[in-house]
């Protein structure tokens, strides 16, 4: 029915629970599953082989490339299964997602099908933080029915993610769409992607949630210095190699475009853009978007709002910008060093909304360890991610303890409040301000 490929490489600490969740599938049984390691030395491969000898319908094939678009090449060479899916191996899937997607896919002989996913981050008590993502936000008609994606624009602004479907095997075989074979795992499905919505008539979204994406993996693609030179890369050799069977060459230009914004923003927190290497990069993207512009095949009404205003900042003043970030990052990484500075003293968020939960997310990752949150509203949710949600008058032990005072609009007051109870002045950081 369905054959699911898998390329890996050192991901002893996320396999099992890609795998279990695998294994855990409503249509396990009807699934080839390929997993594909190039060549892990972290003990990966041989949980692949304990997978492989359990299960007759898994098999591990050896890549001899380290490259992420070889080894999904390998597997849509070597399947057998009459729709492809991709998982990728430090993430998983909820338990009935090959099921409503191949459904949706054999009932209606779609080319392709997608679902809605939630991207999340692991805090180290193992607990985890889920975002919801939805595709279609400002056009939910676009879900639920058989559409030509071809020329639809929200659909390249949207969906430029290759693991949260599936793909009709022949389709992509009688199209020749393959990943590109560079080295690495860094942005290889743009290419596919963009291919896929240019050639396909029968394509469908759907609302269900059913793939959960990892955001905290260190070495992962997007968390790359070098995301801008792939995605140059990835474009380039889309208007070079497939410029003749691109139908709606807008599309691919209004994705470029969001991609550039995005990068660009992340790499310019470090001002690494203009580091000799990117440089060349950045200039060919923003090169090729100006001309769009100019020209009138994109304006500021296709894009979404945040993507245009990011734009006109790095056209007017990317060194400005660079500076505005830089200033926005350092405050946080002052509280990182001033919780590490006053030792082994507990640490107490104070609010436990939106900048409470960032707060929580920035000191994890820097490796400072969050006992509670405290907030006025206590009671409304006991616990967080695993943390406890307490009213300010229970925490009893105030002078073995930081507090970060984590709120946009009222950090003055609540700090007021902790020194009323008594919480000297350098006990008191203010993560939002």
């Amino acid at each position: 029915m369905l054959t699911v490929i898998l390329p890996s490489l050192n991901v002893y600490q996320y396999i099992d629970q890609c795998l279990t969740s695998l294994i855990s599938q409503t249509i396990f049984l009807e699934l080839e599953v390929l997993l594909i390691d190039a060549g892990s030395t972290d003990g990966t491969l041989e949980r692949l082989y304990a997978y492989e000898k359990e299960y007759p319908n898994i098999r591990v094939i050896l890549s001899d490339r380290k490259s992420y678009g070889y080894q999904v090449n390998l597997g849509i060479s070597e399947a057998k299964g009459d729709y492809i899916a991709i998982l990728e191996t430090d993430d998983y899937i909820h338990k009935n997602m090959y099921e409503v997607l191949y459904e949706k896919a054999v009932s209606f002989d779609l080319d392709y099908v997608k679902a809605d996913y939630s991207s999340f981050i692991s805090l180290s008590n193992g607990k985890e933080i889920i975002k919801e993502i939805v595709t279609f936000a400002d056009d939910m008609s676009l879900y639920e029915h058989v559409i030509d994606p071809t020329f639809i624009d929200e659909v390249y602004k949207s969906d430029y993610l290759i693991w949260r479907g599936i793909y009709k095997t022949s389709f992509l075989k009688e199209n020749g769409i393959r990943l590109r074979e560079t080295p690495g795992a860094a942005f290889q499905d743009i290419g596919f992607v963009e291919k896929v919505i240019s050639c396909a008539d029968r394509a469908m979204y759907i609302k269900d949630t059913l793939y959960c994406y990892r955001t905290d993996r260190p070495t992962a693609s997007m968390n790359s210095g070098k995301a801008i030179i792939f995605s140059k890369d990835e474009f380039e050799n889309l208007f070079d190699e497939w410029k003749d069977r691109l139908p709606h060459v807008k599309g691919v230009y209004l994705y470029m475009f969001q991609s550039f914004v995005g990068n660009i923003i992340f790499l310019l927190k470090g001002k690494r853009i203009f580091d000799e290497d990117v440089y060349p990069s950045y200039k060919w993207l923003k090169d090729k978007i100006d001309e769009a512009v100019s020209k009138g095949v994109i304006t500021k009404d296709d894009v979404f709002p945040w993507v245009w205003e990011g734009y006109e900042r790095i056209c007017n003043d990317a060194e400005g910008l660079a500076d505005e970030l830089a200033q926005l990052e350092r405050p946080r990484m002052e509280v990182v060093e001033a919780c590490k500075g006053l030792g082994n003293k507990k640490t107490i968020i104070f609010g436990a909304g939106n900048y409470g939960r960032e707060c929580l997310v920035y000191l994890d990752s820097n490796g400072i360890k969050v006992d509670s949150f405290i907030d006025n509203n206590a009671g409304t949710i006991n616990e967080f991610a695993g943390i406890p949600v307490v009213k300010p008058g229970d925490i009893s032990d105030l002078d073995d303890t930081t507090f970060i005072v984590a709120n946009k609009n009222h950090y003055e007051m609540m700090k007021r409040q902790l020194s009323e109870m008594g919480v000297k002045d350098e006990d008191i950081l203010i993560w939002s301000r």
